[in-house]
């Protein structure tokens, strides 16, 4: 393994996942990397492997084998309460469904990941109320989140996976309920921001429209077994 401060963002070798030990692997990845600060745009239709392989960088999922590396740490070789404590100061993720918490309000949801990374209460709080006013939010910081429209939980959402300064974001079909001038937008903020951190971005979507905002593109099928859907 590389030493953590040269190793790539991520790096996966001799890797092989499947929901069934025994059938045909859905993602098998003999060796890939992604440079840190590098702006990744993964595509593929609908159970090609898009969200288990995002599952897998963010050690939500473990694969059957090979090693799973994330920032010179390989994930499959920490105990479950370490690999999470690591996510959640390492790696910042927006859900396709978002997955803000109902009964919290604005401030509330995105003070979540700096309460799971442990981090000091008084600066997460003081880089969450900056970033939500950066993003137009600064006024709805107690607003319950079931009471603000998509592009607001959007934005929230954002502001969330961002406040612990995370070195990887990763986004998975975030913009799928916007229309194209919204879209535009939170592409633009979603980027600006994450490259104030400097951070490694790897989005998905299956709309390739999108692809222009970012350095490289890749086909999750090159990783599939089959080379086509799951």
């Amino acid at each position: 393994m590389e030493e953590e401060s040269q190793a790539p963002a991520v790096r996966l070798k001799d890797l092989r996942f499947g929901w069934n030990r025994r059938g045909t692997a859905l993602l098998e990845i003999a060796d890939f990397r992604i440079d840190r600060g590098e702006r990744l745009f993964l595509y593929g239709p609908s159970g090609s492997g898009k969200t288990t392989l995002l599952n897998l960088l963010a050690g939500v999922l473990l694969p059957q084998q090979g090693s799973v590396e994330i920032l010179g740490r390989d994930l499959t070789r920490m105990r479950p309460f370490r690999r999470d404590l690591f996510r959640a100061r390492h790696v910042g993720v927006i859900f396709q469904q978002l997955n803000l918490i109902p009964y919290l309000d604005v401030l509330g949801n995105v003070l979540i990941a700096p309460h799971f990374a442990k981090a000091d209460r008084a600066e997460a709080r003081r880089h969450a109320m900056e970033l939500l006013t950066t993003l137009g939010m600064g006024e709805l910081l107690h607003k319950p989140a079931t009471e603000l429209s998509i592009g607001q939980q959007q934005r929230a959402a954002v502001a969330r996976a961002l406040v612990t300064r995370p070195e990887i974001l990763i986004a998975d079909e975030p913009t799928s309920a916007l229309d194209s001038d919204n879209r535009e937008t939170f592409m633009n903020r979603m980027l600006q921001m994450a490259g104030e951190n400097d951070a490694t971005v790897i989005f998905v979507s299956h709309d390739r429209n999108l692809q222009e905002h970012f350095d490289r593109h890749l086909d999750i099928r090159e990783f599939t077994a089959s080379g086509g859907a799951a």
